[in-house]
């Protein structure tokens, strides 16, 4: 399941412990992507590569903060 920041949370401040489990289930899934990119990365990285870590970096960056936001 691909993961777009800024998407509809699934839980809201009415749940919060279904927000900490979406919240962690997303962080789980990005750094799978980390470590799968780490692991098949023969030097350099495929295009695709490239923008699943980015996406992972700026979910870390980003995302967190707009996470709270809502």
């Amino acid at each position: 399941m691909a993961i777009q920041i800024g998407a509809k949370l699934d839980s809201g401040f009415d749940n919060p412990l279904g927000m900490l489990k979406d919240c962690h289930r997303r962080i789980e899934q990005f750094l799978e992507i980390l470590c799968l990119v780490a692991e098949r990365a023969a030097g350099s990285l495929t295009i695709q590569e490239t923008e699943a870590v980015q996406s992972a970096i700026r979910y870390f960056v980003e995302g967190g903060t707009r996470d709270n936001r809502r």
